[in-house]
């Protein structure tokens, strides 16, 4: 059975280039859109997806709030952060929302496949185009808010951050 994938984004074009993407993947299915983050949460209740595709700069409610209510209620559903934005601040405080990965607009296709593989896999994934500065501040950000231990994995494709049980496989 597919995973069921929500793209949220506030531009129609990006959506229906990322739903025609994903569309070629038979593992996964696009079961619905949204342009932002008021929405996102509605649609999030009444779908169900496996795996949410979150812009963070949108009207109404942006991506990072929508995170944060979508996690509170529904701590299963893996939410990824897909932006252009690569400040530290960014990315500390969208984990800190509880996302489960972070990838950047400007990475290919190939890495955004590898960073949805790893996110419905149960590992955070960030992209290979965030600074090691902004990786190594969010772990000990993500170890402190958390309180748990996690461990980093470079790879040429992008970072990842692993569980203490995946580490040990």
């Amino acid at each position: 059975m597919p995973k069921k994938i929500l793209i949220v984004d506030d531009f129609p074009v990006f959506r229906e280039g990322l739903k025609a993407l994903l569309s070629h993947v038979p593992s996964l299915e696009v079961i619905g859109e949204a342009e932002n983050g008021e929405i996102a949460v509605i649609q999030t209740n009444l779908l169900r997806p496996d795996l949410i595709l979150m812009d963070l700069v949108m009207p109404v409610i942006n991506g990072i709030d929508a995170t944060r209510s979508i996690k509170q209620l529904n701590s299963d559903i893996k939410v990824l952060a897909l932006t252009e934005q690569k400040s530290n601040d960014q990315l500390m405080t969208t984990m800190a929302a509880g996302a489960d990965g972070y990838i950047l607009k400007q990475d290919t296709t190939t890495s955004l496949l590898t960073a949805i593989e790893c996110v419905l896999n149960g590992d955070v994934y960030l992209s290979s185009g965030v600074d090691d500065k902004v990786v190594s501040e969010s772990q000990a950000d993500t170890e402190r808010t958390n309180n748990r231990s996690l461990w980093l994995k470079s790879t040429s494709r992008g970072r990842k951050f692993l569980s203490e049980s995946d580490k040990k496989t």
